[in-house]
C-alpha cells in the first residue's frame, strides 16, 4: 500500500480517537443553569450517594465514599456509615434509629432500595463482609426507625457493585459498576490500576447480574455487559438500566423467567447514576461532564481544593411507544450529584462531595 495512503489511514484514527476522548470527557460543552429558582439546600451531616422515597420523606444511607473509592487505599480512615431521613415540608433532618444491626460487619452503603417495607442496602464491607446487602424492616409513627433483618452475602469482590432492585424477596438484580475489584486496602490508584480503568471506559466489562437469595447468600449470574451498568429501576414489566459511560438509560422487558429483552435507548446530555420510577418515569440525575471526575480525583490525592462538579438531573417518559427525555434543570449548587427522587411535591437531589439535600420545589 501506497506509503501516504497509510499515512492517512493512521491520522484518521487518531482524529477519530481524539474526536472520541473530547466528547467523552465533555472538554467542550458549555454549562448552562436553568431550573433552579425554586431551590434550596437542606443540611445533612455526610454526604449520601443514593436516597429513595418513603412515607412522603426520603430515606438516605452515607458512607465515607471519599476515603473508600476516591482517595489511594485509604479504607483504615473510612468512617462508618449510617441510615437518615429527611422530611422536605420542614427541612428536617435525623438518623434512623437502627435496632440490632450485626456490628461484626462494617457499614458502607452504595446504592438502595425498598421492597415491601424492607430497605435494602448495598455495603462495600470490604475485610468486614465483603460485599453485602443488609436488610431492614422499616417502621414510622413519628419518625423512620429501622431494625435490621439479616445480611446478604454477594461475594468477596470489594467495591465492585453499584447499584440493586428486588422483584421479590428472593430475586434481585444488580449492577457491577467497576471494571475490576479492589484491594483489601482500598481503591488503588496506581498506574497500573488507572490503565486497567481507562481500559474499562472503551471495553464492556461491566456487567448486570441476576440474582437469586438462598438464606444468607446470594447466587449470582452474569447475564449482560455493559460499559459503566449503574442506576437500576423497575416499572411494571420494564427495567431500566443507567450505562453512565455510554450516557444512556436502557429499557428491558422482564420475561416470566427473569431474563431480559432490549427494547430501547435514551441518549442523554449527562452521565447516568441512579434511577428513580415516580408516576411512570424514570428520574436521574449525573455529571455534566466526565472530565470533572478526573479533576476531582486529581485534587483528593494532591490536597488541592476541590472543584464544583455541576450536574444536570431529568425525566425519562414514554410519548407514544417511544422513551424519552426532558431535561429539568442543570445547576451548580450540589457537586457530583448521584441520585434523585420526587417526595411531597419536591424534587430531592443528593451527591457524593457535600452534606447537603438539594430540595426543589415542585410547580403545583
Amino acid at each position: 500500500m501506497n506509503c501516504k495512503w497509510i499515512i492517512a489511514f493512521i491520522f484518521l484514527g487518531l482524529a477519530w480517537f481524539v474526536f472520541q476522548v473530547v466528547q467523552f470527557l465533555g472538554l467542550t460543552k458549555e454549562l448552562k443553569i436553568h431550573g433552579i429558582e425554586k431551590c434550596r439546600k437542606i443540611n445533612i451531616e455526610n454526604p449520601a450517594e443514593d436516597i429513595i422515597a418513603y412515607k412522603n420523606l426520603a430515606i438516605g444511607a452515607t458512607s465515607d465514599i471519599i476515603n473508600l473509592f476516591l482517595k489511594h487505599n485509604s479504607l483504615p480512615l473510612v468512617t462508618p456509615g449510617y441510615l437518615f431521613a429527611v422530611d422536605p415540608a420542614k427541612n428536617l433532618y435525623y438518623r434512623i434509629k437502627t435496632y440490632n444491626f450485626n456490628t461484626q460487619y462494617a457499614f458502607n452503603p452504595h446504592g438502595i432500595t425498598i421492597f415491601n417495607d424492607k430497605l435494602y442496602v448495598l455495603s462495600h464491607s470490604f475485610n468486614k463482609g465483603g460485599e453485602r446487602i443488609f436488610v431492614f424492616s422499616l417502621s414510622f409513627t413519628t419518625e423512620i426507625e429501622a431494625e435490621f433483618v439479616k445480611s446478604i452475602e454477594i461475594d468477596q469482590n470489594h467495591g465492585l457493585y453499584n447499584s440493586l432492585i428486588f422483584v421479590d424477596e428472593e430475586q434481585f438484580f444488580l449492577t457491577q459498576w467497576s471494571a475490576f475489584a479492589d484491594p483489601p486496602e482500598g481503591r488503588d490508584f496506581s498506574f497500573s490500576s488507572e490503565i486497567k480503568r481507562i481500559w474499562g471506559i472503551f471495553s464492556p466489562s461491566g456487567t448486570v447480574k441476576r440474582c437469586k437469595v438462598d438464606g444468607e447468600k446470594a447466587n449470582c449470574q452474569e447475564i449482560m455487559k455493559g460499559y459503566m451498568p449503574n442506576g437500576i429501576e423497575i416499572i411494571g414489566n420494564k427495567m431500566f438500566i443507567a450505562e453512565s459511560i455510554e450516557k444512556k438509560v436502557k429499557v428491558y422487558e422482564i420475561k416470566e423467567n427473569f431474563d431480559l429483552e432490549f427494547k430501547d435507548e435514551v441518549q442523554l446530555e449527562y452521565s447516568p447514576d441512579n434511577l428513580r420510577a415516580y408516576n411512570g418515569d424514570i428520574y436521574t440525575t449525573g455529571n455534566f461532564r466526565s472530565v470533572d471526575i478526573i479533576t476531582l480525583t486529581d485534587a483528593l490525592n494532591s490536597n488541592k481544593p476541590l472543584p464544583m462538579i455541576p450536574g444536570i438531573a431529568g425525566r425519562i417518559y414514554l410519548k407514544g411507544t417511544k422513551w424519552v427525555t426532558q431535561n429539568l434543570l442543570t445547576e451548580d449548587i450540589l457537586s457530583f450529584p448521584t441520585s434523585c427522587i420526587i417526595t411531597n411535591n419536591t424534587f430531592l437531589l443528593t451527591g457524593i462531595i457535600e452534606n447537603h439535600i438539594l430540595a426543589c420545589t415542585l410547580d403545583s
